[in-house]
């Protein structure tokens, strides 16, 4: 599978956020944009900026964007432990996908304070009932979204179905689940 331009997976998290999304005309952040698969996802259904810290992979995501005639805004940015370059309550919602876990790596200091404080400078930047949609990564590499699920902490799990190659996601009703132990209804 194609894990760095794959949209297969970011396409199906960014049809969960248009559909649990009651705000009109929000503005989006993709945070640790990767190569672009999310955002450029994101774009087309909001207005969306992405930043990481990697000025190559951002000029990718540009002429990604010119090809496929969206509007999506990127943005270079210093470590997130530092801050982010935006003024308070200045988006509605907030995806970072495969960032968390990784913010320490290159920093020195306690992993937990340092994602604290980055969580912090999210959530200033958040608008008021504003939304956090973050996915972590994990020694299965499955993609993990956030849920009202429980039962794993807050992990949203998806299934690859090998016969059709789709992304399967678990129905709302079914939470929570065990991925180990049981497939989601098809």
């Amino acid at each position: 599978k194609d894990y760095i331009l794959n949209e297969k997976v970011r396409g199906k998290v960014t049809e969960l956020i248009v559909k649990k999304n009651k705000i009109k005309n929000p503005r989006v952040l993709d945070i640790g944009a990767g190569f672009g698969a999310l955002g450029i996802s994101l774009a087309r259904n909001f207005n969306t900026t992405s930043i990481d810290v990697n000025p190559s992979t951002l000029k990718f995501i540009e002429y990604r964007a010119q090809q496929e005639k969206v509007n999506l805004k990127v943005k270079k940015i210093n470590h997130l432990f530092y801050g982010l370059p935006f003024e308070d309550k200045s988006f509605d919602i907030v995806v970072m996908n495969g960032v968390l876990e990784w913010v320490a790596s290159s920093i020195e200091g306690d992993v937990k304070t340092i994602q604290e404080t980055i969580l912090k400078d999210i959530s200033r930047i958040l608008k008021k009932n504003g939304t956090l949609v973050w996915g972590i990564e994990n020694r299965l590499a499955w993609d993990w979204m956030i849920s009202r699920q429980r039962f794993f902490g807050v992990p949203f799990p998806v299934w690859y179905c090998k016969k059709c190659d789709e992304v399967i996601l678990a129905d709302e009703s079914q939470l929570p689940i065990d991925p180990l132990k049981n497939n989601p209804k098809t």
